[in-house]
């Protein structure tokens, strides 16, 4: 006899959501704190951008490690309990590197102090996208997918807009250490973070549950199953193009913007090109609301495509990045990142659940993804600086090349979901 359908809570649903997405916005803030003080920070430690990109990449690895371990976790204990871990270890992180700033310790000893953090970061990531997969049911997902992809917009947006006045609070230039201000901030949010978590996030029963198959004697999903799966292959040479992009904004951008020109920079203030930063961020949570509700209207079966035109998008944006032709071009270009950077996420963590046969081979390709976004973010965060070392434009021919990995990937999939999509909803009794 067939199990009943479960039943959509939204009121339930969207609680959850709304908190896992302000929690994944205080991680985001935590993962990002260092792009609007990269000068300042090798100024105080005495190196220079190249070395600067090469420690954070090597750190950054450790991310890697959180990626791998993060399905397994999920899969055994659940979303919830892998979210609520990450915020302590985002708050772990951040203390250590506070007690290592204050003790004057070397720029390889203050990096590595954010082991903890680079964990979590791996492992957050996965966990979002299965909360929303579980609580809406297919044709809802959209909109969740789409606001719960703006966590890095709204993380970015904080960190540019509370960094300067809180530096300044610090003393300013005065103040070496007036950027350990931003730290404090941070362990405030992790601390109301693991609250929130802990008191309202909570995963839904088996009739409220759209993604976990209801068969108790069902097989647990191994890495292998998500290696098994095309079309977890194919987003995960997506997640290359996309990942490159994203890492290498979130990193550099403001330190490119005020970088001296003599080395393709286009020698803003830092606050200025903060400033300027932050434009993005707000047409990203502007957007991001605006894309869901439009997500929403589009039927899951034309993803397909859909990503492909995104990953198109994305691509051009990020091969424009270091290349602006001067102070001139910046806010357009602000504008025009902050509408197609945000567009991929939720496409990609729609199809998540449209290619996966159980919320456990689901929890395994989000993790997957986490690795090779996470991996590409170390690689993007080491080519970079290099190559702001020898000038910003000789970024622009990884970014070509993570594009076209991009764009052929989407091509591949194509079929691929089609397939999986027809046959996941061949005797669908999930009602919309």
């Amino acid at each position: 006899m067939a199990a009943s359908a479960p039943v959509y809570n939204a009121k339930k649903a969207w609680l959850v959501a709304i908190v896992v997405i302000i929690v994944a916005t205080f991680a985001g803030i935590v993962t990002f704190r260092q792009m609007t003080v990269v000068p300042l920070l090798t100024a105080y430690f005495g190196v220079g951008i190249a070395e600067y990109g090469n420690v954070s990449a090597i750190v950054s690895l450790f991310t890697l490690v959180g990626a791998l371990a993060s399905g397994p976790i999920q899969a055994k204990f659940g979303p919830r309990k892998l979210m609520i871990w990450c915020v302590i270890l985002f708050f772990i992180s951040t203390l250590l590197q506070v007690i290592c700033a204050y003790a004057g310790s070397s720029f390889e000893v203050f990096m590595f102090a954010n082991l903890f953090g680079t964990l979590a970061y791996g492992a957050w990531m996965t966990a979002p996208p299965i909360v929303i997969s579980m609580w809406f049911p297919s044709e809802k997902r959209g909109l969740p997918n789409s606001i719960a992809a703006t966590w890095i917009s709204f993380a970015m947006l904080i960190v540019l807009t509370v960094s300067n006045p809180l530096v300044a609070l610090g003393g300013g230039d005065a103040n070496p250490l007036a950027w350990v201000n931003i730290w404090w901030f941070l362990l405030i949010l992790m601390a109301v973070g693991f609250v929130l978590l802990l008191v309202f996030a909570k995963m839904p029963g088996a009739e409220n549950n759209f993604l976990e198959k209801q068969d108790p004697n069902a097989p647990k999903a191994k890495m292998s199953d998500g290696l098994k799966n095309g079309g977890c292959w194919m987003l995960m040479l997506l997640f290359i193009a996309f990942g490159f992009g994203t890492a290498a904004f979130g990193n550099y951008f403001p330190t490119f913007a005020a970088d001296d020109p003599t080395m393709g920079g286009l020698g803003m203030s830092l606050a200025d090109a903060n400033a300027a930063t932050s434009v993005s961020s707000y047409v990203m949570v502007i957007f991001g609301f605006v894309w869901g509700f439009i997500l929403n209207v589009i039927p899951n079966k034309h993803y397909d495509i859909l990503n492909l035109v995104v990953i198109i998008l994305t691509g051009v944006a990020g091969c424009m990045m270091f290349v602006l032709p001067g102070v001139g071009a910046v806010i357009p270009f602000m504008v025009f990142w902050g509408l197609v950077s945000r567009l991929f996420p939720p496409v990609c963590f729609t199809i998540v659940p449209e290619i996966s046969s159980s919320m456990a081979e689901a929890s395994v390709i989000t993790g997957l993804l986490s690795l090779v976004s996470n991996l590409v973010g170390t690689a993007a965060t080491a080519i970079v600086g290099n190559c702001a070392a020898a000038g910003w434009g000789t970024a622009l021919m990884p970014n070509i090349v993570v594009t076209i990995i991009g764009i052929v990937a989407a091509v591949i999939l194509i079929p691929i979901y089609r397939k999986k999509f027809a046959a996941r909803h061949a005797n669908d009794e999930v009602a919309a």
